[in-house]
């Protein structure tokens, strides 16, 4: 790993709504991008205590109350609003009815960009608001001054214990270590249960839905790539874009001729020849 590299960048914050988080099971939904972010910080709340005995200091115990995680937003949509804090949303007028905040837990996905370009991978699985997030407006003036919002969340341990690792409050990925590959990072939560999935393995297999298609100028057709194991990247290129152009199995018929698109993932490709038409 390239270890000369520094924070530069994050782009989104996505949440999943805990569903349980009891002894019997850690549940959750789908996780949604809430907002796109200019600034993620994240603050550990930890402590030691030294022991004595004899005058001598003899155990230390070591204490990690959670971390926070401060993120820096533009202005949240109101049913985004209405999510994190638990407050009903009128779907209809688009209005949130603003009252007693509910105590919502969320797991929290993020990544923040480094120097060198590549990303770390955070998940935070049992996190709620630390407040309501903060509003500033002025009185409009002729500058640039502007102001977001700024959301804090504490960020705790499960209740439930993993398999792996228990109760714990955090995982995190660097894709520096080329050990995981975050195509689908963001679909789900990965627990320390399931998180083997993020692994690279390698492709034992890949074909495509048809080898031939035939298409008039400006119809399109889908091509579906099986790949062994299933969530493995799949890279698509043509043979001649101006004939047929494809992108992520989509392909797309520009001009008569031939081209043969290829799909290809790990040492594996497949290819389908694609011939198009005047009429």
């Amino acid at each position: 790993m390239n270890k000369d590299a520094e924070f530069r960048g994050t782009d989104n914050l996505w949440v999943a709504r805990i569903t349980k988080d009891d002894a019997t099971g850690y549940t959750f939904e789908t996780p949604v991008c809430i907002t796109t972010t200019g600034q993620i910080s994240k603050t550990t709340n930890a402590s030691s205590e030294t022991h004595y005995y004899s005058n001598v200091g003899s155990i230390v115990i070591l204490t990690n109350g959670g971390d926070e995680v401060t993120v820096t937003t533009p202005v949240l949509d109101l049913d985004v609003l209405a999510l994190i804090t638990g407050q009903p949303y009128d779907g209809a007028t688009g209005a949130i009815l603003t009252g007693e905040p509910v105590e919502t837990h969320f797991a929290l996905l993020y990544r923040e960009q480094l120097t060198d370009d590549t990303w770390r991978y955070v998940v935070k699985y049992n996190a709620s608001l630390a407040g309501l997030p903060e509003e500033v407006s002025v009185t409009k003036k002729d500058s640039v001054d502007t102001n977001g919002q700024q959301i804090t969340f504490k960020c705790n341990k499960t209740s439930y214990a993993f398999g792996k690792g228990g109760h714990v409050d955090g995982a995190e990925f660097d894709e520096r270590d080329g050990k995981c590959t975050f195509t689908t990072f963001f679909d789900t939560v990965y627990t320390p249960d399931t998180m083997a999935y993020l692994a690279k393995k390698a492709v034992t297999a890949l074909s495509l839905s048809a080898s031939t298609s035939s298409l008039t100028i400006g119809d399109s057709a889908t091509i579906t790539a099986t790949v062994t194991p299933t969530g493995a990247p799949v890279t698509w290129s043509s043979t001649n874009p101006t004939v047929a152009s494809v992108v992520d199995g989509v392909i797309t018929a520009n001009a008569v001729g031939v081209a043969v698109v290829t799909a290809t993932a790990g040492s594996y490709s497949a290819q389908c020849t694609v011939t198009v038409s005047a009429e």
